[in-house]
């Protein structure tokens, strides 16, 4: 069974599409036309997957626009919707167009398209991963790694390799992963926090506080109210001590059982659970699971010749229409697949 991870497929398809298209701008924002060249290159993808993999099902985990890890860490990819905002791209416009192309995916070509409710892509793959043998997943997306640990096989589709790694080797960037966080994801490292600077101090001393333990002060109601008076009466100054907490640091950390001596530290608890939340698929929910399991094995594939050709002269797409028996799904399906 192969695995695609279609958001990482479409993000990385949606900028080469506009660089090859050249559309031009309307109120500073792309018109649509570099969307016909989207669906050349996510369809000229798709083939060349199949002709990778010949005589396996081809599994395409769709992001859902709500996402459950939101509750966790409202934050979490929260600076992705500023930078949507910010871009030359009509985000609303391509989000709608791109619903519709996976609807067509869905109903006419020989793929099984699984999206669940407030489910990310990633946990899809993970969940398939961890319950169904001899998966392949494509994607270039680092956080996958992690299904390796289930026994799952890894292509990245740009370096058009294997990814390879040993268990011990995957222990530690699970390990790494969840101590540094996530800039991609907007998730910070486990040390973010931690301690106050000298002027939030001196500001908690002058409110008669003086207790400056973050992890038990921010419990309380107050801690709002104070973070934000010092704020708007000191913008130019931080509240939290900047840390150094980079790649070499936490290794050493690892290497040094660093933490037994902060597990006892409220707010590095309390980050650390967050971030294993967050990151480590051995925390998706199971209720979650449940659904995208549910989901996967209710799903089936689809084959419309007449309507995968429809689409294709709508959107004059001339050299899929030539190669239309490439998304011929072969029904034999070959185990232990070699690339």
């Amino acid at each position: 069974m192969i695995v695609v991870d279609f958001s990482h497929l479409a993000h990385r398809n949606l900028y080469t599409a506009i660089s090859l298209a050249k559309p031009k701008k309307i109120n500073d924002k792309y018109e649509d036309s570099f969307m016909n060249m989207f669906y050349h290159l996510m369809l000229n993808s798709l083939r060349h997957i199949q002709r990778k993999f010949p005589g396996h099902e081809i599994v395409l985990a769709i992001d859902s626009r709500k996402n459950w890890r939101k509750e966790i860490y409202p934050e979490y990819k929260e600076h992705r919707k500023n930078a949507r905002n910010e871009s030359d791209i009509d985000f609303d416009l391509y989000f709608k167009k791109l619903e519709a192309f996976i609807n067509i995916l869905d109903k006419c070509f020989p793929y099984k398209v699984i999206k669940v409710e407030n489910v990310e892509a990633d946990d899809i793959i993970a969940v398939i991963a961890k319950n169904y043998n001899n998966v392949i997943i494509v994607t270039s997306d680092k956080d996958l790694k992690q299904c390796l640990l289930y026994n799952a096989r890894m292509y990245d589709p740009i370096k058009q390799t294997e990814i390879k790694m040993s268990k011990e080797e995957l222990q530690l960037f699970k390990q790494l992963h969840i101590l540094l966080g996530d800039s991609s994801d907007n998730i910070p490292n486990v040390m973010k926090g931690l301690e106050y600077t000298k002027e939030f101090i001196q500001f908690l001393n002058s409110n008669n506080i003086f207790e400056f333990d973050p992890g038990k002060l921010e419990s309380l109601e107050i801690f709002e109210k104070l973070k934000k008076d010092f704020e708007e009466k000191y913008p130019e100054k931080e509240i939290y001590k900047k840390t150094r907490f980079g790649e070499k640091t936490a290794l050493k950390f690892i290497k040094e059982n660093k933490f037994e001596e902060y597990k006892n530290n409220s707010k590095f608890m309390k980050n650390f659970e967050r971030n294993q939340k967050l990151i480590d698929f051995e925390y998706i929910p199971k209720e979650i699971e449940n659904k995208i399991l549910e989901e996967f094995k209710s799903k089936e594939n689809h084959y419309n010749g007449a309507c995968i050709q429809k689409f294709l002269i709508k959107f004059n797409l001339n050299e899929q229409f030539r190669n239309m028996n490439d998304f011929f799904l072969q029904s034999k399906i070959k185990e232990n697949f070699e690339w």
